[in-house]
C-alpha cells in the first residue's frame, strides 16, 4: 500500500510539475498582458465602483480615466527618470576614453610589478596584456556590428508588437476595473472555484507579501545609493544607483557583487576614505535587505531560503530573466496541488 501511495504521489509530482511548465511555456506569454489588466482592474476596481456610488460617474467613464491617468503618470514617471539616466549613460559614454587612459596606465603600473617580481624584461608582460585586450575588443567590436545588423528587422517588428500588446493592455485593464465584479462572479461559478481560489488566496498572500518586500528594498536601495554617491561626488549617482539595486534584487548575486570589487580597487588605489563611504552603502543595503525581508515575508513561505533559491536557479535556466519570478512562483504551485 505504501508503495502505491509513493508512486501515485510521485505521478501526480511529475504531472503538477509538467502542467506548471508548460503552462509558463506555452500559455503564460499569451495571457500575460490579461493577467496584468486584472491585477490593474483589481487595483482600480474600488475607486470605480466608489465613483458610481457617490458621484454617480458611469462604470465605463471612471474606469477609463482612471486607467489613463495610471498609464499617464506611470509613463511620466518614467520618461523623467529615463531623461536623468540617458544623460548620465551619455556623460559616461562621453568619458570612456579618459576612463580608458586611466584603466590603460593601471594595466602599465600591474605589468610593470609583475615584470620587476618574474625579473622579465621591460614592457614583456604589458605588450602581452595590451594585445590580448585589443583582440578582445575587436572580437567584441564585431559581435556588437553583427548583432545590431541581424536584430535590427527584429526589433523594428517587436516595436510594433510591443505597440499591438499595450493597446490590448489598455483596453483589458478598462474592462476589468469596470467589470471586476462579473469576474468575480464568473470566477464563483467556474468548475474549478475551490482550486482556483485556493491557488490566488496562496499567491496573493506569499507573492503579495513578496512583491511588497522587494519594490520596498528597490525603492530604498536606489534612494540610499543614489544619495550617497551624490555625496561623494560621483558623476552616475542615480545610473548607479538603479544598477545595484538590480543587481541586488537576483538573488544569485547581491550587492556585494558591486560593492566588494568597488571597495578593493579604492583599497588598491589607497582612496581609504571612498573606499569606507562605500563600505557603508553596502553595509546599510546588505541590514535593509535582510530586515525588511524579515518583516515582510516572516514565515509565510515555510520553505527554506536554500529551496527558493534553488527554484529562482531553475527557473532561471528555463525561462532566462523571468525565471527568477517565475520559479518560486511555480514552486508555490506545484506544493499547493500535490
Amino acid at each position: 500500500m505504501g508503495k502505491v501511495s509513493k508512486r501515485e504521489k510521485a505521478i501526480r509530482i511529475l504531472g503538477v510539475t509538467g502542467a506548471v511548465y508548460l503552462s509558463f511555456r506555452y500559455l503564460l506569454p499569451l495571457t500575460a498582458p490579461f493577467l496584468a489588466a486584472l491585477l490593474i482592474g483589481l487595483f482600480l476596481n474600488p475607486a470605480v465602483l466608489w465613483l458610481k456610488r457617490k458621484v454617480r460617474i458611469p462604470a465605463s467613464v471612471s474606469s477609463t480615466v482612471l486607467v489613463g491617468a495610471l498609464v499617464a503618470a506611470l509613463a511620466f514617471g518614467l520618461l523623467y527618470l529615463g531623461k536623468i539616466l540617458l544623460g548620465q549613460l551619455q556623460a559616461l559614454v562621453t568619458g570612456v576614453p579618459i576612463y580608458m587612459r586611466y584603466f590603460n596606465n593601471w594595466v602599465k603600473d600591474c605589468c610593470c610589478q609583475v615584470e620587476i617580481f618574474l625579473c622579465l624584461p621591460e614592457g614583456t608582460v604589458f605588450t602581452q596584456v595590451t594585445g590580448a585586450i585589443e583582440q578582445a575588443g575587436l572580437r567584441a567590436r564585431e559581435s556588437g556590428m553583427n548583432y545590431v545588423m541581424d536584430g535590427s528587422l527584429s526589433f523594428a517588428k517587436g516595436v510594433g508588437t510591443a505597440g499591438a500588446v499595450l493597446a490590448i493592455f489598455l483596453i483589458a485593464s478598462v474592462l476589468a476595473a469596470k467589470d471586476m465584479e462579473k469576474i468575480r462572479e464568473f470566477l464563483r461559478r467556474s468548475v474549478f472555484h475551490e482550486e482556483i481560489g485556493r491557488l490566488l488566496g496562496r499567491l496573493s498572500s506569499v507573492g503579495g507579501a513578496w512583491a511588497r518586500s522587494e519594490l520596498t528594498i528597490f525603492t530604498f536601495q536606489t534612494l540610499i545609493c543614489a544619495a550617497g554617491l551624490w555625496l561623494m561626488k560621483n558623476p552616475y549617482a542615480l545610473l548607479a544607483a538603479v544598477g545595484i539595486a538590480f543587481v541586488d534584487f537576483l538573488p544569485i548575486f547581491g550587492s556585494g557583487t558591486v560593492f566588494v570589487p568597488w571597495v578593493i580597487i579604492c583599497v588598491i588605489q589607497k582612496n581609504y576614505g571612498q573606499a569606507a563611504a562605500l563600505m557603508t552603502l553596502y553595509l546599510i543595503c546588505y541590514f535593509l535587505r535582510n530586515t525588511v525581508e524579515a518583516k515582510k515575508m516572516g514565515n509565510r513561505l515555510g520553505l527554506h531560503p536554500m529551496t527558493m533559491l534553488m527554484a529562482a536557479f531553475i527557473g532561471w535556466q528555463l525561462f532566462g530573466l523571468a525565471g527568477f519570478l517565475l520559479g518560486p512562483i511555480g514552486l508555490l504551485i506545484i506544493l499547493e496541488f500535490i
